[in-house]
């Protein structure tokens, strides 16, 4: 994919000016050689703080915790500036250099193929350089997956243990905890009538801290799905930008045409995904909310209006 000026192709090479080729060889190299470099310092930045954000996330001391979201923040704000710096860089030295020779030398055929053939090797390896950085990203996220469930589970096992064991205070009657409470409730004795304090353990009282993060956990094959469909429609926004820009210079006509073409299938695509984009969002919160409900059912009420109010907004967007 990327030995577009072998030396062996003699016969295309004779068609090329003298005046752009050796620009575009040396722009493409140093462009290639620099997306090696700065790979290899991310994965180097990754390794080092992967395992020491790790070892942070898993300690019970706060102030551990703290220094993990100081430090991660801190990585996440390298890595995107090494986004930023590879955005740049092919922004100035690959696609302002394709427009400037189009516009300037109005290259044809076998040279027109290898101009644009610069572009789209480098394009390809700029892609292969986001694919890095997502993976780089989503292994420095993952430190900070807590998996809900399993504190979901202890809690359950703490109530199945206390909710027969509670008793009067007056008389000793046993007094059944019927379900889950995360807040201090007052019960009153069948026996004598007595009115006793039950109070939830911390452990229980953190459920309705958590529970929306378990739910979103349950649903969280939809938010990907939803996530991904979003990301489409910038994709095809900035495979069209480039497109557009070069009609500006473009004086083929059947190039013109041809690129017209590639845009108008590039906009449907977009128009498709803002389409699908709610309606992949209105699944996830469904989902989401039915799951929250059935781990905070106390709580059905007031979810039921929170869900309508976020479905409200996506359908008057």
């Amino acid at each position: 994919m990327f030995g577009l000026f072998n030396k062996n192709n003699n016969e295309s090479n004779a068609s090329f000016s003298t005046e752009w080729l050796p620009q575009i060889q040396e722009n493409q190299q140093r462009f290639f050689d620099f997306l090696d470099k700065i790979e290899i310092r991310m994965q180097e930045l990754t390794e080092a703080a992967i395992p020491e954000l790790t070892e942070m996330r898993n300690s019970t001391e706060e102030s551990f915790k703290m220094d993990f979201h100081r430090m991660k923040s801190g990585i996440d704000g390298q890595l995107e500036n090494i986004r930023k710096k590879v955005y740049d860089v092919h922004d100035d030295k690959i696609l302002d250099l394709y427009h400037e020779i189009k516009h300037n030398y109005s290259p044809k055929d076998k040279d027109r193929d290898v101009l644009d053939a610069f572009r789209n090797d480098c394009r390809s390896r700029y892609n292969l350089f986001e694919e890095k950085y997502q993976a780089a990203r989503n292994a420095v996220d993952a430190t900070d997956y807590e998996d809900y469930e399993i504190a979901y589970q202890k809690v359950l096992d703490e109530y199945a243990a206390i909710k027969d064991k509670f008793h009067c205070k007056q008389c000793g009657s046993p007094i059944s905890i019927e379900k889950m409470f995360f807040i201090n409730v007052h019960l009153n004795c069948s026996a004598c009538q007595t009115q006793n304090t039950f109070e939830p353990s911390t452990q229980a009282r953190m459920l309705q801290h958590f529970a929306q993060d378990l739910a979103h956990q349950r649903a969280a094959d939809l938010y990907e799905k939803y996530e991904k469909e979003s990301e489409k429609e910038r994709f095809y926004y900035h495979e069209m930008h480039p497109l557009k820009l070069s009609l500006n210079f473009e004086k083929d006509s059947k190039i013109k045409t041809e690129t017209e073409a590639k845009i108008a299938h590039l906009e449907a695509k977009r128009q498709e995904s803002i389409k699908n984009t709610p309606l992949f969002k209105i699944d996830y919160l469904q989902k989401k909310f039915a799951e929250w409900k059935k781990i905070t059912p106390d709580l059905a009420d007031h979810l039921e209006t929170r869900l309508q109010n976020e479905l409200t907004s996506i359908y008057n967007n």
